[in-house]
């Protein structure tokens, strides 16, 4: 890999937060800023080396040191320290000078060392940094992302919610609000805080049982979203409580209550089918993969699955759902091989100026449809694409430069992506200085008013990546591909909406062979969800619908 740099930004998924609650987000739906000095793949870094070069590196950035820090670097770092300056007095400026760091997480991938640490500034900044260095110490990329929680965090927030749902269950608000932290027990006092809880509970008696139905971390806090069981209604609403590091609730929100699955979809059949890991793509950087392969007499059909924008594993994963897992065991279990693969911006971190849509999704997708056609137990001649998201919009080109049997599009993107991040800035009510910047994005890039390196915040993207989407007629290559094409979204999906559908649909009006189904009750990632669709149900965990599943499987088959 050269050694490239550039600032980049990406988004996190933005939370509008519920009715009772004492702080709100300077920031609603930040970007984390992410600078990628330089990339370098060497050997695993010891542990010990890797955790005091880190420490170096951080102090250095405290103290605005940025010769110390290009000293830290692999060489080829030093022009990029003005970006990383720039990025820095960004963050002290909206949270004051860094006053202490502390390292929460280690691992290693691709030959680098990972540290995470989590960064205290003088306001609260939920940010942490992560840093990779190579096998001699040298820091090879620094991103600034959200802080992390510890192990004894998250054991210290189950306790907080099992003391706070205890005291409400038995009607004692001053027990119920003593791990409140400071600005929320002035806000709720025992008294105000009973007003409040009786004037949501007045029509449905006594609580009687709850439940925690999602665990995740959101800026720093740790996430629990808490199913309520009352007298006179069964899962009327759900609690979220943020919990700080320090196991004080900093966040108590009433939400909607969020379906509790179990724990396994009922149409996957662990013994339907056999794993194959392989490796995909170029063989200087492969990729990862794995082949679902259905058990007994082939040669069977395959499909491989492309992932949406973002820095995606195989499994699609965000919080406790693995989406493309689902949907590769579930369609291996009805007799479909299935290769999912971990993408390229994840395993090789890749400043931005350099990916492009072909380097980043279409070669590599290419490449897994003639790998998964090569396999003995597959028939080269049904082998399908399933795409979803950006995945989705791309899949018949995919399909065409491969020799695809035929596409499934998974809440396909049909408008600008501009258009799409803006419309979805405004569904989540960010602030109206995030908005104005977005809508500004969307003209700029419309006009190509913007340098092509130039990095757009919450896309995770340069102009030029955006005018190479947009130079491609992805309606126009579905049109004239002559294969079959399935299109499903999910009725509850804000993120891609019938807006998006609609441009397809009439695309594709007239062609032969072209389905197009919005499926009722499913959000983006098309599983179930209730009550205004939004962020929260992403962090309950759930799979993706049955119907969803026998769908595609019935397509491919046929």
């Amino acid at each position: 890999m050269p050694e490239l740099s550039s600032v980049s930004f990406r988004p996190l998924f933005a939370d509008k937060w519920g009715c009772v609650s004492k702080r709100k987000s300077n920031h609603p739906g930040r970007v984390a800023i992410a600078l990628t000095l330089v990339v370098a793949v060497s050997g695993v870094a010891m542990a010990e080396l890797a955790d005091a070069r880190a420490a170096q590196f951080l102090t250095a950035l405290q103290n605005n040191d940025y010769a110390a820090m290009e000293r830290l670097c692999i060489p080829g770092a030093k022009p990029y320290m003005p970006q990383l300056k720039t990025a820095w007095q960004q963050e002290t400026m909206l949270y004051g000078n860094l006053k202490s760091f502390e390292i929460v997480d280690r691992s290693s991938s691709q030959g680098l060392e990972i540290i995470i640490a989590n960064l205290n500034f003088e306001r609260s900044s939920g940010l942490a940094a992560k840093i990779s260095l190579d096998s001699q110490g040298r820091v090879a990329t620094l991103f600034f992302d959200a802080a992390r929680s510890s192990s004894e965090a998250r054991k210290v927030a189950d306790e907080r919610v099992k003391e706070l749902l205890d005291s409400l269950v038995g009607g004692k608000f001053d027990a119920a609000e003593k791990n409140f932290d400071r600005e929320m027990k002035a806000q709720f006092t025992p008294d105000a805080f009973r007003k409040v809880w009786d004037a949501r509970t007045a029509s449905l008696g006594n609580l009687n049982a709850w439940r925690i139905v999602a665990r995740a971390e959101q800026r720093g806090d740790v996430i629990r979203i808490v199913n309520l069981d009352f007298t006179n209604g069964a899962q009327a609403f759900a609690l979220k409580l943020a919990i700080d590091p320090s196991g004080q609730i900093g966040g108590f929100y009433f939400v909607d209550a969020q379906p509790e699955h179990p724990q396994n979809p009922p149409y996957i059949s662990a013994s339907a089918f056999t794993v194959r890991e392989v490796k995909v793509g170029r063989k200087d950087a492969p990729l990862g993969g794995t082949i679902t392969l259905p058990k007994g007499k082939g040669p069977f059909p395959g499909a491989v699955l492309v992932h949406g924008s973002g820095a995606n594993d195989r499994d699609e994963n965000i919080y406790g759902n693995h989406p493309f897992k689902d949907i590769a065991e579930g369609l291996s279990s009805s007799g479909i091989a299935v290769l999912r693969y971990d993408k390229r911006t994840r395993v090789y971190p890749t400043p931005i100026r350099y990916v492009t849509v072909d380097n980043e999704i279409i070669d590599d997708a290419v490449a897994a449809l003639a790998l998964l056609k090569q396999q003995p137990e597959v028939d080269p001649a049904r082998v399908f694409v399933i795409g979803h998201s950006l995945g989705g919009m791309l899949a018949p080109e995919i399909a065409a430069r491969a020799k695809a049997a035929g596409v499934i599009m998974l809440a396909p993107a049909g408008l600008p992506l501009p258009d799409i991040v803006a419309r979805q800035n405004r569904y989540l009510g960010l602030s109206k200085e995030q908005l104005a910047q977005s809508e500004e994005n969307a003209r700029l890039l419309k006009a190509k008013a913007l340098p092509a390196d130039h990095p757009l915040m919450g896309m995770n993207a340069t102009a030029g990546y955006i005018y190479d989407l947009d130079s491609r007629d992805e309606v126009a290559y579905a049109r004239k591909l002559g294969r079959p094409i399935l299109i499903l979204h999910g009725a509850r999906d804000y993120q891609v909406v019938d807006e998006d559908v609609d441009v397809w649909r009439k695309g594709l009006k007239g062609t032969p062979d072209a389905t197009i189904e919005t499926l009722a009750g499913l959000n983006h990632m098309f599983i179930e969800g209730r009550g205004k669709p939004g962020p929260d149900e992403y962090l309950v965990p759930s799979y993706v619908a049955p119907e969803v599943i026998a769908k595609m499987a019935s397509f491919i088959k046929r």
